[in-house]
Protein backbone atom coordinates (compact mmCIF):
# COMPACT_ATOMS: atom_id res chain seq x y z
CA UNK A 1 0.00 0.00 0.00
CA UNK A 2 1.54 3.57 -1.39
CA UNK A 3 1.69 6.18 1.93
CA UNK A 4 -0.61 8.35 0.02
CA UNK A 5 -2.89 5.19 -0.18
CA UNK A 6 -5.93 5.49 2.82
CA UNK A 7 -6.43 2.37 4.28
CA UNK A 8 -9.69 0.16 4.67
CA UNK A 9 -10.02 0.36 8.18
CA UNK A 10 -9.65 4.32 7.99
CA UNK A 11 -12.25 4.34 4.98
CA UNK A 12 -14.86 2.59 7.45
CA UNK A 13 -14.10 4.87 10.36
CA UNK A 14 -14.44 7.92 7.94
CA UNK A 15 -17.70 6.66 6.64
CA UNK A 16 -19.30 6.09 10.10
CA UNK A 17 -18.29 10.08 11.12
CA UNK A 18 -19.35 11.22 8.01
CA UNK A 19 -22.78 9.14 8.84
CA UNK A 20 -23.49 10.62 12.61
CA UNK A 21 -22.52 14.11 11.01
CA UNK A 22 -25.39 13.92 8.38
CA UNK A 23 -27.86 13.22 11.59
CA UNK A 24 -26.21 15.62 13.61
CA UNK A 25 -26.66 18.42 10.24
CA UNK A 26 -29.90 17.21 10.06
CA UNK A 27 -30.13 18.44 13.89
CA UNK A 28 -29.11 21.48 14.21
CA UNK A 29 -30.31 22.77 11.29
CA UNK A 30 -33.81 21.87 12.78
CA UNK A 31 -32.16 23.95 16.47
CA UNK A 32 -31.68 26.55 13.78
CA UNK A 33 -35.00 26.64 11.76
CA UNK A 34 -37.24 26.43 15.88
CA UNK A 35 -34.49 29.19 17.55
CA UNK A 36 -34.79 31.27 14.84
CA UNK A 37 -38.33 31.04 14.23
CA UNK A 38 -39.34 31.33 18.06
CA UNK A 39 -36.31 34.62 18.01
CA UNK A 40 -38.37 36.16 15.28
CA UNK A 41 -42.10 35.44 16.78
CA UNK A 42 -40.40 37.02 20.19
CA UNK A 43 -39.56 40.33 18.00
CA UNK A 44 -43.02 40.26 16.35
CA UNK A 45 -45.18 39.66 19.68
CA UNK A 46 -43.05 42.51 21.43
CA UNK A 47 -43.95 45.01 18.51
CA UNK A 48 -47.14 43.96 18.34
CA UNK A 49 -47.94 43.76 22.11
CA UNK A 50 -45.74 47.16 22.63
CA UNK A 51 -43.41 47.93 25.00
CA UNK A 52 -46.03 48.65 27.28
CA UNK A 53 -46.76 46.04 29.33
CA UNK A 54 -43.89 44.83 31.38
CA UNK A 55 -44.59 41.34 31.27
CA UNK A 56 -44.49 40.98 27.98
CA UNK A 57 -41.36 42.92 27.39
CA UNK A 58 -39.54 40.86 30.29
CA UNK A 59 -40.09 37.67 28.31
CA UNK A 60 -40.06 39.00 24.92
CA UNK A 61 -36.39 40.21 25.99
CA UNK A 62 -35.62 36.86 27.65
CA UNK A 63 -36.37 35.09 24.10
CA UNK A 64 -34.91 37.13 22.27
CA UNK A 65 -31.69 34.92 23.17
CA UNK A 66 -32.73 32.39 20.78
CA UNK A 67 -31.38 33.99 17.78
CA UNK A 68 -27.96 33.44 20.17
CA UNK A 69 -28.78 29.77 19.75
CA UNK A 70 -30.01 29.59 16.31
CA UNK A 71 -26.55 31.34 15.45
CA UNK A 72 -25.05 29.19 17.39
CA UNK A 73 -27.05 26.06 15.96
CA UNK A 74 -26.12 27.32 12.14
CA UNK A 75 -22.68 26.90 12.87
CA UNK A 76 -22.54 23.26 14.33
CA UNK A 77 -24.68 22.46 11.06
CA UNK A 78 -21.70 24.01 9.31
CA UNK A 79 -19.02 22.11 11.11
CA UNK A 80 -21.15 18.65 10.60
CA UNK A 81 -21.90 19.55 7.16
CA UNK A 82 -18.26 19.24 6.62
CA UNK A 83 -17.65 16.42 8.66
CA UNK A 84 -20.19 14.86 6.70
CA UNK A 85 -18.46 15.47 3.88
CA UNK A 86 -15.46 14.09 4.59
CA UNK A 87 -13.49 17.18 5.59
CA UNK A 88 -12.29 16.43 9.28
CA UNK A 89 -9.00 18.89 9.04
CA UNK A 90 -9.92 21.34 6.38
CA UNK A 91 -9.02 24.66 7.50
CA UNK A 92 -12.51 25.02 6.77
CA UNK A 93 -13.60 23.05 9.42
CA UNK A 94 -11.03 24.85 12.03
CA UNK A 95 -12.43 27.88 11.21
CA UNK A 96 -16.12 27.03 11.75
CA UNK A 97 -15.19 25.38 15.56
CA UNK A 98 -13.76 27.88 16.25
CA UNK A 99 -16.69 30.46 15.12
CA UNK A 100 -18.98 27.88 16.84
CA UNK A 101 -16.47 28.86 20.42
CA UNK A 102 -16.82 32.51 19.41
CA UNK A 103 -20.80 31.49 19.13
CA UNK A 104 -21.09 30.29 22.38
CA UNK A 105 -18.84 32.45 24.41
CA UNK A 106 -21.17 35.57 22.72
CA UNK A 107 -24.35 33.66 23.70
CA UNK A 108 -22.93 33.67 27.41
CA UNK A 109 -22.08 36.85 27.95
CA UNK A 110 -25.53 38.42 25.59
CA UNK A 111 -27.92 35.96 27.77
CA UNK A 112 -25.83 36.67 31.16
CA UNK A 113 -26.00 40.31 30.20
CA UNK A 114 -29.99 40.13 29.72
CA UNK A 115 -30.62 38.40 32.47
CA UNK A 116 -28.32 40.88 35.01
CA UNK A 117 -30.62 43.81 33.30
CA UNK A 118 -33.56 42.27 34.20
CA UNK A 119 -32.48 41.68 37.24
CA UNK A 120 -31.46 44.75 37.91
CA UNK A 121 -34.97 46.36 36.58
CA UNK A 122 -37.00 43.87 39.20
CA UNK A 123 -35.21 45.17 41.97
CA UNK A 124 -35.28 49.19 40.81
CA UNK A 125 -39.18 48.16 40.70
CA UNK A 126 -39.78 46.40 44.15
CA UNK A 127 -37.91 49.52 45.65
CA UNK A 128 -37.21 49.00 48.96
CA UNK A 129 -39.68 46.93 50.04
CA UNK A 130 -37.13 43.97 49.48
CA UNK A 131 -33.65 43.94 51.70
CA UNK A 132 -31.07 44.80 48.64
CA UNK A 133 -28.45 42.02 49.73
CA UNK A 134 -31.32 39.22 49.79
CA UNK A 135 -33.10 40.32 46.51
CA UNK A 136 -29.61 40.43 44.27
CA UNK A 137 -27.45 37.20 45.98
CA UNK A 138 -29.72 34.55 44.44
CA UNK A 139 -30.83 35.50 41.28
CA UNK A 140 -26.78 37.18 40.86
CA UNK A 141 -25.30 33.83 41.52
CA UNK A 142 -27.63 31.93 39.35
CA UNK A 143 -26.79 34.61 36.64
CA UNK A 144 -22.85 34.10 36.86
CA UNK A 145 -23.42 30.59 36.64
CA UNK A 146 -25.29 30.93 33.50
CA UNK A 147 -22.35 32.69 32.08
CA UNK A 148 -19.84 30.13 33.28
CA UNK A 149 -21.41 27.45 31.85
CA UNK A 150 -21.52 29.04 28.14
CA UNK A 151 -18.37 30.65 28.48
CA UNK A 152 -15.91 28.05 29.61
CA UNK A 153 -17.38 25.67 27.04
CA UNK A 154 -17.00 28.56 24.52
CA UNK A 155 -13.53 29.45 25.15
CA UNK A 156 -12.55 25.26 25.34
CA UNK A 157 -14.15 25.14 21.84
CA UNK A 158 -11.52 27.75 20.74
CA UNK A 159 -9.02 26.37 22.52
CA UNK A 160 -9.64 22.76 20.94
CA UNK A 161 -10.21 25.05 17.07
CA UNK A 162 -6.49 26.01 17.69
CA UNK A 163 -5.10 22.49 18.96
CA UNK A 164 -6.52 21.22 15.36
CA UNK A 165 -5.15 24.11 13.64
CA UNK A 166 -1.31 23.43 14.80
CA UNK A 167 -1.86 19.73 14.74
CA UNK A 168 -3.02 20.06 10.97
CA UNK A 169 0.40 22.88 10.56
CA UNK A 170 2.38 20.41 12.14
CA UNK A 171 1.05 17.58 10.07
CA UNK A 172 1.69 19.22 6.68
CA UNK A 173 5.00 20.27 7.95
CA UNK A 174 5.93 16.28 8.39
CA UNK A 175 4.45 15.49 5.14
CA UNK A 176 6.80 17.88 3.63
CA UNK A 177 10.00 16.28 5.19
CA UNK A 178 9.62 13.27 4.25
Amino acid sequence: MNANEMSPKANARLKQIMAASRTFKIIFLIAAIIFGAIGILSVVTMMWMGNLNPIVMHNCTLNLSYFGYAVTSWFAYQLFSAYASGNLFAPTVVCRIRWLGIGTVLVGIVNGGIHMLMLVKEIYQAGASVPMGLAISVPLIEVCIQIFFNVVPGLAIIFIAKVMDEGRKIQEEQELTV
